[in-house]
């Protein structure tokens, strides 16, 4: 056990990298007598890609070769110990799987950095911890830099996916969970394990303890030593089947019928959910508002609108969930919903109102926004929450603005979560920004929040200025204030209706652009699709597109 009470790690992870800044890794799981192998290109000058692995694999020992960058508590090894030709052979001979069946293709030339991190770390393991390896009884994973899910260890923090950030304030009968608590519910031992497999999927494994003296006995008969491989992939098999069986349909099967569906995909089509729940928060409360999300190619910005308390937050990490619950194989809480495939999941959540706190607050977002930025593909989902709050109205405002235009510029499906109405003015010049707005009224001086999405822009009449004179503001002071507020609204509204007049042809060309995207990918019937194609070329004639 840990210090914290938790289970120890048990992973010796060997590191490497080249003048091209790309990144070899090789994670030997000691106690599932697995091995997984990532190459990629660092991206980010902080490193954070790596980083994200080491904070996934949390490993015992760091093995790397003896350079500058080797941090104070590493291991170091000779250079001539990461030796890829080494590793190939390693790889091929241990491994219970051929090395072309794991994606690695001509792996010798092309993945020479992870299999030279093989090979140290296989090295260090026989030398320090007397563990010797058979032939052909190692699971071996490949992770490439491509097609995969991958997500940072900021996001997976924020998004609650390993672990609950505010499981204190629930009372203890009725306890908030991660996802990965949610879906625990996994018959073998190891089925409680994470690991990250920037695959298709992300994976959890489970821990083959049951076969583990078979794989790491130096305590081995040679019956026994024959049908190592077979036990290792039958035991694969059953982690996988205990995965889909105990966790993803134990977990459909306790809630209602037609509470949960199968998502369809798509390469490049829009990400459409219907009637979309928070997969952890719905088992709290009985009485969760569903809410809808459509993004396109036409459409790839949602501006989210509400006050504190409205609901924005767990929106943003309601969709990120979904999406991670159909790329995982996994059935979704929604009552329906198509996806295109996520390259990676960026979040930029809002942190405290801790005036003592506002100057590193303001540096975190700021690092966290330019991580996102320079990592980004068109292919990514990014959702962000009151970007520029701990700075100057004005500068917040400004770095929000400028930020989404770089976003919408990149293609990229983005979610923008703020109480900055001025933002909603985004959606008068950029036609494939659309605003949405959490419900919300005012009664007897308080708000009464609905939690449901609704279209458009929506104000809150003076809320501030209501709870300034409740507080004791005198009211000369709070009349005041609200001339100046209606001087500026009243500037506002003029400039997006210039804005809405001047961009107006612009708008019905991607609103007919994005309807069109919709029946592309549309499962209705050909006479369907021809008879909207008729009416929407009468609408648009008519200047009634809505």
């Amino acid at each position: 056990m840990d210090k914290d009470g938790g289970e120890r790690s048990s992973f010796v992870l060997g590191l490497i990298e080249n003048r091209a800044k790309e990144v070899g890794v090789a994670a030997f799981d000691l106690r599932s007598a697995s091995l997984h192998l990532s190459q990629y290109i660092e991206t980010s000058c902080s490193y954070q890609n790596t980083n994200t692995l080491l904070h996934f694999y949390d490993p015992m020992v760091i093995i790397v070769p003896p350079t500058k960058l080797a941090a104070d508590g590493m291991v170091t090894l000779p250079r001539c110990c990461f030796d890829d030709t080494k590793g190939a052979v390693l790889v091929k001979s241990l491994a219970a799987k051929e090395p072309s069946a794991l994606g690695l293709g001509s792996y010798h030339k092309q993945y020479y950095l992870c299999l030279a991190a093989a090979a140290a770390t296989i090295k260090w393991i026989e030398a320090e911890q007397g563990v010797i390896v058979v032939n052909h009884s190692l699971l071996v994973t490949f992770n490439g830099s491509f097609d995969h899910l991958n997500i940072d260890a900021t996001s997976v923090q924020n998004l609650e996916i390993i672990d609950s950030l505010h499981s204190e304030s629930w009372s203890t009968g009725n306890k908030k969970r991660s996802l990965f608590q949610l879906l625990k519910t996994t018959k073998t031992i190891g089925g409680y394990t994470t690991i990250p497999f920037f695959g298709n999927q992300l994976k959890i494994f489970s821990d083959k303890k049951h076969f583990k003296h078979y794989f790491l006995g130096i305590g081995l008969i040679d019956v026994i030593r024959e049908d190592v491989s077979i036990l290792t992939l039958l035991a694969e098999v059953l982690c996988l089947l205990d995965m889909i069986v105990n966790s993803f349909a134990h977990t459909i099967s306790t809630k209602p019928v037609d509470r949960y569906t199968r998502p369809e995909f798509t390469d490049n089509g829009p990400v459409a959910i219907d009637a979309g729940r928070h997969p952890i928060l719905e088992s709290v409360h009985n009485n969760f508002v569903p809410n809808n999300l459509f993004l396109s190619e036409a459409s790839n910005m949602v501006i989210v609108m509400g006050p504190n308390m409205s609901g924005k937050s767990t929106y943003l990490q309601q969709v990120c969930l979904i999406i991670i619950l159909a790329q995982i194989g996994c059935y979704i809480p929604a009552r329906f919903a198509s996806l295109r495939t996520v390259d990676r999941i960026f979040t930029r959540i809002g942190t405290g109102d801790n005036v003592e706190y506002n100057s590193s607050t303001f540096m975190t977002e700021m690092k966290e926004t330019a991580f996102l930025m320079q990592n980004v593909s068109s292919k990514s989902l990014i959702v962000m929450d009151e970007l520029g709050r701990a700075t100057s109205s004005s500068d917040g405002f400004a770095i929000a603005w400028s930020c989404c235009e770089h976003l919408l510029s990149l293609k990229a499906y983005t979610v923008f979560a703020t109480h900055m109405e001025g933002i909603s003015e985004m959606a008068t010049i950029y036609p494939n920004v659309k605003i949405l707005h959490f419900d919300v009224e005012l009664k007897n001086n308080r708000l009464d929040f609905k939690f449901h999405l609704k279209d458009g822009p929506h104000h809150v009449p003076h809320y501030g200025l209501l709870l300034a004179g409740i507080a004791g503001l005198p009211s000369s002071v709070v009349e005041t204030a609200r001339g100046i507020t209606a001087k500026i609204s009243e500037e506002d509204v003029k400039r997006m209706h210039v804005n809405c007049e001047k961009y107006r042809s612009v708008q019905m060309a991607y609103q007919v652009a994005q309807k069109l995207i919709c029946l592309k990918y549309s499962n209705q019937s050909e006479d369907y699709i021809r008879q909207t194609l008729q009416n929407l070329q009468e609408s648009y004639k008519m200047d009634k597109l809505n």
